[in-house]
């Protein structure tokens, strides 16, 4: 996580774990949580910008941290991970500022329900979003089973989370993913 940038009331929050696609890890999770602490009670602040280093807006969570907390039996570390993950995301979700996620590139999974906290979601010609969590047996446990039905109604949310289709920004502009008013989409 960069430092946040502020310019004239905007606060840019980068995700910087570019070697790693910028992976939700306990540490990103973390200090995105603190980043939201100091901009949130910022008065000069009135919008909030999410993006993500390198080629990646935010790849889903790490898959390695719940790999090794399950070979070393230790469910309750995910458990935590999960409820400090619904805990970021509702400061993000109920913050007073204009939120917005700059989906440059891939916003799969965990990526894909930060950007949905988000008041707007801007695509660009390489976003590409997906729900991959159903291709493996598992349910988008941060927010992405109630957030697309809300944000863009249940037929358009069941076919992009229980499909688990790669969407580009065209795409979820049409299903009302990106920015559902259409005034921010940049195909």
């Amino acid at each position: 996580m960069s430092t946040p940038r502020l310019k004239t009331g905007v606060a840019t929050l980068t995700i910087n774990r570019p070697e790693a696609m910028n992976a939700l890890n306990e540490t990103v999770v973390g200090q995105l949580s603190a980043a939201l602490d100091v901009v949130n009670a910022d008065a000069s602040v009135h919008t909030i910008v999410l993006d993500g280093a390198g080629k990646a807006f935010v790849a889903g969570a790490d898959v390695k941290f719940f790999v090794d907390k399950i070979r070393a039996d230790a469910i309750p570390d995910i458990v935590t991970f999960t409820a400090d993950g619904h805990t970021m995301l509702n400061k993000l979700e109920s913050s007073s500022k204009t939120t917005i996620a700059l989906t440059t590139g891939l916003a799969l999974g965990g990526g894909l329900e930060l950007a949905l906290a988000c008041d707007y979601r801007i695509g660009t010609r390489r976003t590409q979003f997906r729900f991959p969590e159903t291709s493996i047996g598992i349910y988008p446990g941060l927010g992405g089973s109630q957030r697309p039905a809300r944000i863009c109604g249940i037929p358009a949310a069941r076919w992009s989370v229980l499909a688990g289709n790669f969407m580009d920004a065209q795409t979820g502009h049409d299903l009302g993913l990106v920015d559902s008013s259409g005034r921010c989409s940049i195909g």
